[in-house]
């Protein structure tokens, strides 16, 4: 089983997340979550993490270590520029620091950067940055203008423009010229209880086929 999850987070919305990655390959699978089904855990414990898949999905809870990150990915796939990446989320915080999860997008194993679009503490949205030079917000907004949980949160490519969606309701667009490049899967970090069901990597030009 391929996961990652690192415990050093000095501060999760300004810090670099440097999580260690090692590579790994699904592509359409059958079940809740899409085609992380066949690389999620059964049951297991790592470190602070405990995760384990249901019949409806998936769930990571962490306890005791509030600087602590655990993600799971799957490659691209083919349709460069014009996929939708989308997962249902649930988040229940369960100290005083941040806990956020949601959609792990455009990572770089070799430079350790992507996005994530993420639902921080159950009250807020937030895209966030990787780069080599660190973490970066790059928009919020209050998760209570889209109803309580859990939400269904999605980036949707057309090109090089990512557009952000919750529930269904556009946010807005950013221009990324990595579009379509590195993995997709999702993210957790922080104490909390964080649920996970129907990610999905479709492809507009397969649909229209």
């Amino acid at each position: 089983m391929r996961s990652m999850h690192r415990r050093a987070l000095a501060a999760l919305v300004i810090a670099a997340l440097v999580p260690l990655a090692h590579p790994v390959t699904a592509q359409k699978a059958a079940g809740p979550m899409g085609a992380l089904t066949t690389i999620l855990p059964e049951a297991q414990t790592d470190g602070p993490w405990t995760a384990r898949s249901t019949a409806t999905g998936f769930t990571m809870t962490n306890r005791t270590e509030e600087n602590a990150v655990r993600y799971f990915y799957v490659n691209a796939g083919e349709a460069k520029g014009a996929r939708t990446v989308e997962v249902d989320v649930s988040v229940e915080p369960r100290g005083t620091g941040p806990a956020l999860a949601g959609l792990l997008y455009g990572f770089d194993p070799e430079t350790k950067t992507y996005f994530m679009l993420v639902i921080e503490s159950g009250e807020r949205i937030g895209l966030y940055r990787r780069s080599t030079g660190g973490m970066k917000r790059l928009a919020q907004i209050a998760a209570s203008k889209f109803g309580r949980g859990p939400y269904r949160l999605a980036l949707e490519e057309e090109g090089a423009t990512v557009t952000m969606v919750v529930n269904g309701k556009r946010l807005g667009t950013m221009q990324a010229d990595m579009a379509g490049d590195g993995a997709t899967g999702i993210i957790a970090a922080g104490i909390g209880t964080f649920a996970f069901t129907g990610f999905s990597v479709t492809s507009q030009r397969a649909d229209a086929r």
